[in-house]
């Protein structure tokens, strides 16, 4: 009897299966190391370190869900990711933004934060009773504008005895980053800026360098000058 086309390949694929199963049987056909699925290498974690990473994670979104408690401030130039993110009105990226800008230096002050690409005026105001500053810089608390410049935060009174007071012009990059809320970025920065656009013509102008802003020049009134 002759068969048709599909009778043919049905015959022939049935032949071909029962020759492979014959091998299987024998030894000789493909081993499971062939056949078998395996995981990629590296790409299987042990439940625990799973269990360990979503904790953490889990963590971390409560830790930034925790509002500030009464009278708690954080300091910008310290404050990790998640602690940023706590402040009103931060999220994920203005945090990255903070982060960012203190790179080039620290914040000495509240009003410093208005060098950070996104945050205007009413942010800043916003933060400041949230905000402390470290060695070298001021609480965000007493920096308040409700509350009027000290004397010797006006420039009306000469420094603490022994305090240096240097000529903007002529100070080098090591005798500025003495000077209180500076430091070695601020006082290169101020250096290449007087070499890119020649003297300071008033201490005031020093706001024109990256960096400084109103709160800063307050505090550094007292130690500069300008021939």
């Amino acid at each position: 009897m002759e068969l048709n086309r599909v009778e043919r390949r049905a015959l022939l694929i049935a032949s071909s299966l029962v020759v492979l199963g014959a091998a299987v049987r024998l030894g000789a056909g493909p081993s499971e190391a062939t056949w078998a699925w395996r995981p990629a290498a590296g790409t299987v974690g042990s439940l625990d370190s799973t269990r360990a990473r979503v904790q953490r994670e889990i963590e971390r979104a409560a830790r930034i869900a925790t509002p500030l408690a009464a009278g708690e401030r954080l300091d910008p130039n310290l404050a990790s990711d998640e602690e940023l993110q706590r402040l009103p009105g931060i999220g994920p990226g203005k945090a990255a933004a903070i982060a960012e800008a203190r790179r080039a230096g620290p914040f000495g002050s509240a009003d410093d934060l208005a060098r950070v690409p996104g945050l205007g005026p009413v942010t800043v105001e916003r933060l400041r009773p949230h905000l402390t500053f470290g060695p070298g810089g001021t609480s965000s608390a007493a920096t308040g504008a409700d509350r009027a410049p000290s004397a010797a935060e006006a420039g009306l009174v000469a420094p603490a005895p022994g305090a240096p007071i240097l000529d903007l012009n002529a100070a080098r990059t090591d005798q500025l980053e003495r000077l209180p809320g500076l430091g070695p970025a601020r006082a290169r920065a101020i250096v290449g800026h007087r070499e890119r656009n020649g003297p300071f013509r008033s201490i005031e102008e020093i706001t024109a360098v990256s960096g400084i802003g109103p709160g800063l020049l307050k505090r550094l009134r007292a130690h500069l000058r300008v021939r």
